[in-house]
Formats: structure tokens, C-alpha cells, sequence
């Protein structure tokens, strides 16, 4: 059985037709509705250290989001409603080994992140990126638990709308399909929110906020407030 395969077997697909699998083809629109979605993005433009947006960067980040997207799709959860206009994602634990094509895919997408950080991020960009590592690993460590038990929950990296496509309920019936999939499979759920505003619509599905650390606040080159990012969790409901 493959793990599209396994997974179907929880996520309810079939209670609503417009949800289904992010495929190839969809990739393109996801790729600009993620970009549109998370341009003004408090987090984003932080550790993006106020880079001026060339032609070449842009053109840079968007194929990398479109190989990301390239490989999301064969190795992960990836939701959508509109064929990219709204998109969820999560990780789940499976005891299904992946191909040789998937694991090389990973492989190469790694080095890409890493090529790319090292050789176009600026000095300012790379000390905002590390900071935010050390403390995001921090507060996981001490919230959630080790990389053993990260393991055997599911994590939400990504759930967003394009702005053309917000306020249609789209990504929380995104969200209600992932966590239908938690519940089914017994497994907590954790995700990280940059953005203190989407605080209410996490809370409507489950997940509670563990912890919470800022970035900004003590840097003198950031001139805006200071960015509050939350870790959250959610504990697996039982059927009535």
C-alpha cells in the first residue's frame, strides 16, 4: 500500500468533492497563490531583512517554491481546494519506506535550501534565520518533546489561501480534513504560527498554544515591533 493509499483511508476526501490531492499540475497556481498569501507575512519579511525584491530573487524564490512544491506532493500530505488556490499540508508518521525516487528528491531539495541560504542571504538575513532556529528548536524541546517524539506526531507546515480565494472557508476545511486524519490515526498534531492573528482559527480546531518567543525585539536593525510566533499543539479528539 502506498502512503497517498494509507492516507486516504482517513482524510474523508469523499464528504466534500472540491478537497483533493495537490497534483502536478496544480503546482504552478500553488506556487503564486504561496507567494501572494505570505507577502505580507510579518515572519517572512523579517527574515527576509528587508532584501530588496529584485527580478532575479523573486525569479530565485519562486522556482525554489515551485521544486519544493515539485517534491511536496510525492512525499507528504498535500491538500487542496481550487487545483492550488488553497493549500494544507502535513507530515505523518509512516512506516512506508519511500522510493529511491522520493528520498533522492529530499536529498537534492535539502541542498538547494542550503546552497541557496549560504550563497544569496545577506549577513543580517542569516543572523535573523539562525536566531529564529535556535529559539523555534528551543521551545519545541522544551513544549513538545525530542525529535523521537516529533516523530511520532503529525506536523502542519503550511495552510494558506491565495487572497483572491480567502474568506470561502477554504483553508479550514483544509485544516478539518487534516485533523479528521489525526483523530482517525490517534496522533497529536503541532504547527507553528507566525502570525498572532491566526491564533482564533487554530484554537477552532483543536490546537492550544504550548509556546510562544519573539523575534525582533532585540534586534536594532529591525525598526517594526517585535514578531510573537507561537507553537501549537493539538491532543487526538475521540469519537463520541
Amino acid at each position: 500500500m502506498t502512503e497517498v493509499q494509507l492516507w486516504s483511508k482517513h482524510l474523508q476526501l469523499d464528504t466534500d468533492p472540491r478537497v483533493g490531492f495537490l497534483k502536478t499540475a496544480h503546482i504552478p497556481r500553488a506556487d503564486a497563490s504561496y507567494d501572494l498569501a505570505f507577502k505580507p507575512d510579518p515572519l517572512v519579511t523579517y527574515l527576509g531583512a528587508d532584501e530588496k525584491q529584485t527580478l532575479l530573487r523573486q525569479f530565485r524564490r519562486r522556482c525554489i517554491m515551485f521544486l519544493s512544491l515539485f517534491v511536496w506532493v510525492r512525499s507528504q500530505v498535500c491538500l487542496t481546494i481550487g487545483r492550488g488556490s488553497a493549500i494544507a499540508m502535513a507530515i505523518v508518521p509512516s512506516k512506508v519506506t519511500p522510493s529511491l525516487k522520493v528520498r533522492f528528491l529530499k536529498w537534492l531539495l535539502g541542498v538547494v535550501y542550503k546552497k541557496n541560504r549560504s550563497l544569496f542571504s545577506s549577513k543580517e538575513a542569516l543572523k535573523r534565520r539562525t536566531d529564529y532556529d535556535a529559539k523555534l528548536e528551543a521551545i519545541i524541546g522544551d513544549k513538545i518533546g525530542d525529535k523521537s517524539k516529533l516523530e511520532g506526531m503529525i506536523y502542519v507546515p503550511l495552510v494558506m489561501t491565495a487572497p483572491e480565494s480567502q474568506g470561502r472557508g477554504y483553508a479550514s476545511t483544509l485544516l478539518a480534513r487534516v485533523t479528521a486524519l489525526a483523530d482517525s490515526m490517534k496522533l497529536s498534531a503541532w504547527l507553528v504560527s507566525s502570525n498572532i492573528a491566526n491564533e482564533p482559527f487554530y484554537s477552532k480546531h483543536g490546537f492550544k498554544t504550548v509556546g510562544v518567543f519573539t523575534v525582533g525585539d532585540d534586534n536594532p536593525t529591525w525598526t517594526k515591533g517585535p514578531i510573537v510566533v507561537q507553537v501549537m499543539l493539538r491532543e487526538p479528539k475521540s469519537k463520541a
